[in-house]
């Protein structure tokens, strides 16, 4: 009898988990990569909108003499404006005449010098948050956990409070108005 020799086709168990142990791998680094691009993407576009809304506020500033909260330009008092697409910040639309919260107010002269609207769209962060203005900011001044960044001295600003949404802290993304 001759002995006959069986063919055997296919994959071994060893073969099959390998493959499936490379394409985990690559799987891996594309989302790692994916993770990055999107992160860097999200603040190319925070950084973009913070440039638009600072040039939108120099602009109301001149025309009005004053800030979104409708305190002077040349005051850092509060009160802060956390949501700059309200008719009080004066960007979208004419703020009413009135106090804002004292000492700042938009006064019947301030309003009917604004030409605005100053921004064309509501702009929201890549986070789907509020942009904000507050013209006594303190970066990184009452946060320790910001070791990369030393404290600065306190400035007018417009930002967003970046990816966790948390207020003052290591994450957040801000342009100077004036210091």
């Amino acid at each position: 009898m001759r002995n006959q020799r069986i063919s055997q086709n296919g994959f071994t168990i060893i073969e099959i988990l390998v493959v499936v142990v490379i394409i985990g791998i690559l799987a891996s680094i594309v989302v790692v990569s994916f993770n990055s691009t999107l992160r860097k993407s999200r603040e190319t576009k925070v950084k973009a909108d913070l440039t638009q809304i600072a040039k939108a506020v120099e602009a109301l500033g001149v025309d009005t003499d004053r800030y979104p909260n409708g305190c002077p330009k040349e005051s850092t008092a509060n009160p802060e404006v956390m949501d700059l697409t309200t008719s009080v910040a004066g960007l979208l639309s004419r703020p009413p005449v009135g106090v804002v919260q004292a000492p700042c107010e938009w006064t019947a002269f301030a309003v009917s010098q604004w030409n605005g609207p100053y921004l064309k769209q509501v702009l929201v962060d890549p986070w789907n948050r509020n942009y904000f203005f507050d013209p006594d900011f303190a970066p990184y001044m009452y946060n320790s956990a910001c070791p990369s960044q030393a404290p600065q001295a306190v400035c007018v600003v417009v930002g967003s409070f970046g990816p966790d949404g948390s207020m003052y802290n290591c994450d957040d993304f801000f342009i100077k108005l004036w210091q």
